[in-house]
């Protein structure tokens, strides 16, 4: 969809405008943004505890498909996360963040409190004023809520659905989602999509402000791993629809350490001793990916032998079973003893789950075919 001009004239006065922010940071500090708005005028049907339950259960299902670093590794990524979410008014919503192998320097997150950074960012970063930028950007959007408000949308397209419940509500919910076929107007339009982006810098850089890291490091950071190579672009350029959304993001912050008294957008980006030893270590260790195996444990034989690895591995809510994906096979296990219950030929397959009461074993296929086995009767669709 085409934006029009005027709405990105809009759009670039209110996000360049303190006006738009609110007041000062409490106590006047000289290094310190305005106020960025922490809220959104979207619905959202969550509260902060069904956040977490929500971020939960997503981080369940997405987890599988990444390769984590463990969360041992993570230690000083939750020091400054810390640190940044310390510059913002509490919140009741509980942080964590993880490294995650990948070919791109990228950092994504999810609702209810899940932050993700590719070890390639870590190593590619110049300074721990960088990192703190990008974190504190992950971190804006989970703030301000943006992706629960989306999920209020998707469940209301799609399910029609206005509340959630307990715990075991939001996952039963979150787990018919994932069976209800897709809505063409369900997503946020592009120029919504955009000023959450906007959004996020805004809390992000007030919040790394806060926190006494360069203000400058957003931008730099950001204009180098987007490849954006310099690009500001102008007003008239975006009413032509012709600069990307990294190239107004850049030139954003940028005018928002240029609003900051000399001394702090010109303060140099820097490391902690933490900081250094730690991004060595991303950088020159070797990646070690067993995990030290739990004392009592037994190895168990599976027949016919799995093709060629296992994807995925999943427990049932109850504890009673365990499924084991391959690339073309979904084997069901019982726990207690550990014995081969049976065997779904499953080609091609997405990642299977367990119902919520596991009795049953979902999933599906990218033409969107739903199939379920029953546990107990495995022979049954």
């Amino acid at each position: 969809m085409r934006r029009s001009s005027a709405h990105f004239l809009f759009c670039a006065l209110v996000f360049l405008s303190p006006l738009c922010w609110g007041q000062q940071a409490p106590g006047g500090a000289a290094c310190s943004l305005p106020v960025p708005p922490f809220a959104f005028n979207r619905p959202n049907i969550f509260n902060d505890q069904q956040e977490e339950w929500l971020g939960e259960a997503e981080a369940n299902q997405l987890e599988p498909d990444y390769i984590l670093l463990p969360e041992k590794d993570s230690v000083e990524l939750t020091r400054i996360g810390q640190k940044l979410l310390a510059q913002l008014p509490p919140t009741p919503i509980h942080y964590h963040f993880r490294i995650y192998e990948a070919e791109d320097a990228n950092a994504f997150s999810l609702v209810g409190g899940y932050v993700y950074v590719s070890r390639k960012l870590i190593a590619d970063v110049r300074s721990e004023d960088e990192i703190a930028g990008v974190l504190a950007h992950e971190i804006g959007h989970i703030y301000t809520h943006q992706v629960a408000t989306e999920y209020t949308r998707m469940f209301k397209v799609r399910m029609n659905l206005t509340s959630m419940g307990s715990q075991d509500d939001v996952n039963d919910k979150m787990q018919q989602l994932l069976n209800v076929r897709m809505k063409y107007n369900e997503d946020l339009s592009d120029d919504q999509l955009d000023k959450d982006e906007f959004v996020a810098d805004r809390v992000g850089m007030y919040a790394m402000t806060r926190a006494g890291y360069a203000p400058r490091a957003f931008a730099e950071c950001l204009d180098r791993i987007s490849a954006n190579k310099g690009r500001l672009g102008s007003f008239l350029t975006d009413m032509l629809d012709i600069n990307s959304i990294e190239t107004r993001r850049v030139r954003a912050a940028k005018s928002l350490t240029n609003e900051l008294p000399t001394e702090c957008k010109n303060q140099a980006p820097g490391a902690s001793p933490e900081f250094k030893e730690f991004q060595e270590k991303i950088r020159s260790a070797p990646v070690n990916w067993l995990i030290d195996p739990t004392p009592g444990l037994k190895s168990f034989k599976v027949d016919p032998p799995l093709r060629p690895a296992l994807d995925q591995v999943r427990f049932s809510a109850n504890g009673q079973y365990v499924l084991a994906q391959d690339e073309t096979s979904i084997h069901v296990l019982a726990r207690s003893p550990l014995r081969l219950l049976f065997s779904i030929d499953a080609p091609g397959a997405e990642n299977a789950h367990f119902t919520p009461d596991s009795t049953q074993v979902v999933f599906h296929y990218q033409t969107m075919r739903v199939e379920s086995r029953n546990t107990g009767k495995p022979h049954e669709p």
